[in-house]
């Protein structure tokens, strides 16, 4: 699993900001660990991203033709 830095820079962060025992244990074992995070998305922003993304194809096709 391709994992954003973002999130192992989030939870190194606040773990060097608070000093969390779960921050730790979950960079311990980083790599088991990350398999155990899931992105959420929500139906309706994900629908609305899908709209625009049709819109913008459907504009280009009209434009370039």
């Amino acid at each position: 699993m391709k994992t954003p830095a973002w999130l192992k820079q989030t939870i190194t962060t606040h773990y060097e900001q608070t000093d969390s025992p779960r921050a730790a244990a979950i960079l311990a074992d980083w790599e088991a660990q990350v398999a155990r995070f899931v992105r959420v998305f929500p139906h309706e922003y994900r629908r609305v991203l899908n709209e625009m993304a049709e819109k913008n194809k459907t504009m280009k096709e009209a434009v370039h033709g």
